[in-house]
């Protein structure tokens, strides 16, 4: 015959078991949810690409250089301040990276210059900014380096 204590340990180990399988579930769920949000971000950070290609356009082809183009240009370009704001809401920043050693997971280097400044190797120009929410990068940057000196 159990006697009390028995039967409240058995609740007892019965409800721990319970609260390590709903601990486990919350924990899943919440690393779905973050998987999704970070798949979300990814879309929007496909949007800012697009502005940035936009821009980049925009100067090659010389549209920037009347005032009227460019005061265009500039609230055109609000929506993409606005879309930093937006994803700053969901804790995506700009990853600082003047002044570092890129490596290929944070940036990609599309250009290497003479700097009187820059230590040979480090980054001197961000071309295009690199995002990321917490350890996960969303979009590399695009950088320009340092020359290392002959």
């Amino acid at each position: 015959m159990n006697t009390k204590i028995e039967i409240v340990e058995e609740y007892i180990t019965k409800y721990q078991a319970q609260n390590l399988r709903l601990k486990k579930l919350l924990s899943e769920q919440e690393q779905t949810f973050d998987e999704r949000v970070t798949n979300i971000l990814g879309d929007f950070m496909q949007v800012f690409e697009a502005f940035d290609t936009a821009e980049d356009a925009i100067h090659e082809r010389g549209y920037d250089q009347s005032r009227i183009s460019t005061q265009a240009i500039q609230r055109l370009l609000t929506a993409k301040t606005k879309l930093v704001d937006v994803l700053a809401n969901y804790g995506v920043h700009p990853m600082p990276l003047e002044g570092m050693k890129p490596n290929g997971n944070v940036a990609n280097v599309v250009g290497v210059e003479e700097s009187d400044n820059g230590v040979p190797g480090t980054v001197i120009r961000v071309v295009h900014e690199g995002f990321a929410r917490g350890n996960v990068v969303l979009r590399k940057a695009d950088v320009v380096v340092a020359a290392k000196n002959e």
